[in-house]
């Protein structure tokens, strides 16, 4: 008898341009924001806030807090934890600079422009809506470099299943300072991985 094989697919992308081939695909195309237009809508949206608040405080808080873990309104600003900001907000604090990120989100809404977090969360819930799962497995290179709502995203590209998903990175090439539990996101490790401990790859004088 003839056997024939079924093809097997892979694609290689960058995980941000598939989020954004993901929302071309739905006809939700997006337009990215740039890091000096927020500078400039938190010293427009600050109004009469206390100079103690500096527009560079503010310009870190919304890209370690709030963009980040893409929060939407106070209550999940007051309640949110801020590892690694290295100043602690009382609820009263919080209460006072969170109208400047309501201003940035209006901004941003009226230009129609989002940040990579947002467009990842866009895209993870249109292929909820759908109910896709474009692929049967996943690997994620660089792992330690996704931020809560990048590695959401991930989460959802393939069906549960015990080997759906298979991250390599290594934390001590961390771009972003700002560390998280992955089971936040709904994706727990524990029990299942492993440390690699010879590195073949760079000599102990370079390293």
């Amino acid at each position: 008898p003839l056997l024939y094989a079924l093809p097997i697919w892979v694609t290689v992308a960058h995980l941000h341009a598939y989020a954004m081939e993901v929302l071309r695909d739905a006809d939700r195309p997006a337009g990215l924001v740039n890091d000096a237009d927020i500078r400039g809508w938190i010293t427009q949206g600050r109004g009469d806030l206390d100079d103690a608040w500096t527009d560079a405080f503010l310009a870190s808080e919304w890209a370690a807090v709030v963009d980040y873990w893409g929060l939407k309104d106070f209550a999940s600003y007051r309640g949110v934890q801020r590892a690694g900001r290295g100043k602690a907000l009382s609820p009263r604090d919080r209460k006072a600079i969170w109208p400047v990120f309501v201003a940035v989100r209006a901004e941003m809404a009226a230009k129609g422009v989002m940040t990579w977090g947002d467009i990842c969360e866009v895209a993870g819930a249109l292929l909820t809506e759908q109910g896709l799962f474009p692929f049967r497995h996943v690997i994620v290179d660089e792992a330690q470099d996704l931020g809560p709502r990048e590695l959401a995203f991930v989460s959802g590209l393939a069906p549960p299943g015990p080997r759906s998903l298979f991250f390599v990175g290594d934390t001590g090439q961390r771009i972003y300072r700002w560390p998280y539990p992955w089971s936040a996101v709904g994706i727990d490790i524990r029990g299942r991985g492993r440390r690699l401990s010879v590195n073949y790859r760079t000599s102990q004088q370079i390293r």
